[in-house]
Parts: C-alpha cells; structure tokens; sequence
C-alpha cells in the first residue's frame, strides 16, 4: 500500500488536463509484471486532491493496495478503507484483514543441557511421532 503517484485507468483521474495514456500503460504493466493486482477499496474513489478551487481541482486515485497471490491465499478477508481527512491533500488507507493460514508459534529449540538428561532421546522420538497442533 503506498502512494504511487499514477493510477491504472483513466477513470480514476478528475482532471481538466490529459494525463498521458503511456504513463498509465507503464504502470499497468510493472503491477502486471510483478504479479500484483489491485485490492480494490470502499468510500471515495479519490485519494488525492491538489486542493485548487474549481474547476482546477484534480483528484486522483493514487494511493493504492497492491498484493501478491501468496498473500492473497494468506489474507483471505480483507478490506481496504478510503478514509476521510480535513487537511491533508492525500486520503490515508485503512487495511483490515484476517490471517487465513496456520497460528503463529514461537520457535522450539533444544537446549544442550537437555542431552544430559536420560529420557530425552526416547521422549524426542515419542514427541516428533505425534501429530502436532500449534498454539
């Protein structure tokens, strides 16, 4: 998530100046290239003002969410919320979202002054055969 100063269609540009149709090509293609797609959001559909008074206003869709399938197969539920601000020209981005994959554990190590102890290799043995549920 981030602004990215360009948007991927003309649609999401308010503007009385044209912006170059090459410029958004570019952008479509590095999201394309690097296996991003849009996460989409609720509320304005602009981020981004230059706060001039009509009709030299331009609003843009600028700040984005952009993820990867790895993610998405992690991040099964998600939102992305446009919210609204007073002084800021730009629209901060709230992500809400749910982990879809297994509980996060901390790590297991073995402490050498284990091996002094004598039933720990049958105990190890016995442990690594279970089937384990973490957290």
């Amino acid at each position: 998530m981030g602004d990215f100063n360009e948007v991927l269609d003309l649609a999401e540009v308010h503007s009385t100046r044209t912006r170059p149709y090459s410029q958004i090509q570019a952008f479509r293609k590095v999201i394309s290239d690097t296996g991003l797609q849009d996460m989409g959001f609720k509320g304005y559909q602009f981020t981004w003002s230059s706060n001039f008074l009509s009709p030299h206003t331009t609003r843009a869709r600028l700040n984005q969410g952009f993820c990867n399938k790895t993610w998405l197969d992690s991040f099964l539920e998600y939102e992305i919320t446009h919210l609204l601000v007073n002084k800021s020209d730009h629209v901060p981005l709230l992500l809400r979202s749910s982990y879809a994959g297994a509980p996060l554990c901390g790590i297991f190590c073995i402490n050498v002054i284990w091996h002094c102890m004598v039933t720990l290799s049958d105990n190890l043995k016995r442990w690594w055969n279970l089937s384990i549920t973490f957290c």
